[in-house]
């Protein structure tokens, strides 16, 4: 059984296997941005990783949880909280890649309305270029595409970008469409934590690991609304808060409590009583 601080770990936008992090990162849109172009910065949402003992199982699931958030499915990763990029700690990113790629390639794009589609279009076409053309850039500046079979008007399929430098225009911007960018960062958490924090947004993250220091670590030093540990960053119950910090929020959280605190006035009162 592999000890608890050699087990593999993912952080708001990271996945970890003992000193070697992968970190899931979003972005999120600001107020009045258009739909398809504003910024933002979210988490997966996935079943919790308990029981595993296999660093390499550990890897599989957090490839699970990833590519299906990042994708989002029917919505072609146009969710506020899909994951916008996965921060990956150099020592486990060889492993882990080819993981969430081979689950890439196991989606089945095309028309929205036929029940067998996993993946259909994003709002409409010049979104789709704008967004292909952000994968171009960052291949410009050195990233590897790694799966991109092709856009077709608003059409754009699943693509998996590696090696992005964290700070092209893919993932400092909200790309919201179904692209999973890949950084590869260093294994140090504190330098994974200023490249996760190096955005102007901060809506929500989400952080898998199994040393409970490190998961306090990044819960004080990840600047966004939401800190998810093993749960992707959309990850939240009916009573949640919800909201971001930066550009992401304002100033006030969403949710049920939250909802009733809008609709409340506070009144303060004192008694002569000793």
């Amino acid at each position: 059984m592999a000890r608890a601080d050699t087990l593999p770990a993912l952080a708001a936008g990271l996945v970890e296997a003992g000193h070697d992090l992968v970190h899931i990162g979003l972005v999120q849109r600001q107020v009045g941005d258009p739909p398809a172009l504003g910024p933002s910065k979210h988490l997966l949402d996935q079943d919790r990783g308990v029981g595993l003992t296999s660093g390499e199982d550990q890897l599989d699931m957090l490839a699970g949880i990833l590519v299906p958030a990042g994708f989002s499915g029917q919505a072609s990763g146009q969710r506020c909280t899909a994951v916008k990029r996965i921060l990956c700690q150099e020592s486990v990113a060889d492993r882990f890649v080819p993981l969430v790629l081979e689950r890439a390639k196991k989606i089945r794009f095309g028309d929205p309305m036929d029940p067998d589609t996993d993946l259909g279009t994003v709002v409409h076409a010049q979104a789709a270029e704008a967004f292909e053309k952000r994968v171009h850039l960052a291949a410009e500046a050195g990233a590897e595409i790694l799966y991109n079979p092709g856009r077709q008007g608003a059409l754009l399929p699943p693509i998996v970008v590696d090696r992005v430098p964290h700070e092209s225009e893919l993932v400092m911007e909200e790309t919201f469409g179904p692209i999973v960018p890949i950084v590869r960062v260093p294994d140090d958490d504190e330098a994974v934590m200023k490249i996760s924090n190096s955005t102007a947004f901060g809506l929500s993250s989400g952080v898998c690991t199994n040393d409970f220091r490190r998961m306090q670590a990044y819960i004080k030093g990840l600047q966004v609304g939401t800190v998810n540990i093993w749960e992707v960053p959309g990850y939240r119950i009916e009573m949640s808060p919800f909201g971001g910090i930066k550009d992401s929020g304002l100033g006030y959280k969403e949710g049920v409590i939250e909802a009733v605190k809008s609709y409340t006035n506070i009144k303060t009162f004192s008694l002569p009583w000793g």
